[in-house]
């Protein structure tokens, strides 16, 4: 039984492609290295389109709006995911006294 290379990589069994939907979904909120906030409002293979949240300005296309030589496996070096702030049971922040301050 003899290896063939040429036919396992068409196969796509030695490279498998980077896959940013299984990362990065409609709706998450990303910062980037100026403090500036985006909401994800599209999610494809090959891009992810951000709206900005903390300022005006247009939709953001990753990578395309980010040069020639930035790819879709890039992101991470960009952006970091805004986590969600945790809440208490009736949604009010979780390390506060909301109640007591708000009633």
């Amino acid at each position: 039984m003899s290896f063939d290379l040429i036919k396992y990589l068409a196969e796509g069994k030695l490279y498998e492609a980077y896959n940013i939907s299984a990362e990065v979904k409609v709706g998450d909120i990303f910062t980037n290295n100026e403090a500036e906030q985006y909401e994800v409002s599209s999610v494809s293979d090959s891009h992810v389109e951000l709206k900005p949240k903390t300022f005006d300005g247009e939709n953001t296309i990753f990578p395309e709006d980010f040069g020639d030589d930035v790819s879709i496996e890039d992101f991470w070096q960009h952006f970091e995911k805004v986590e969600d702030e945790p809440r208490g049971p009736f949604g009010e922040p979780g390390d506060s006294n909301y109640f007591g301050n708000h009633i």
